[in-house]
């Protein structure tokens, strides 16, 4: 599952579009919308689910 959006260790304007290659087509498409949304300070439906905390984090 690609990740899309920003991470905590670089900010809020650093934005990432981390897929791969089997889906690149479909993922691509909806990274470049759920990003668009983001940057543009709206709310994209999918956004959770492709950001970087749905990964648990250790310390």
């Amino acid at each position: 599952m690609p990740f899309f959006g920003p991470h905590d260790a670089h900010g809020p304007r650093v934005h990432f579009a981390m897929a791969y290659g089997g889906n690149g087509i479909s993922y691509s498409m909806i990274g470049a919308k759920l990003l668009r949304a983001l940057i543009e300070g709206e709310e994209h439906p999918l956004a959770e689910l492709f950001s970087f905390k749905r990964i648990a984090t250790t310390t």
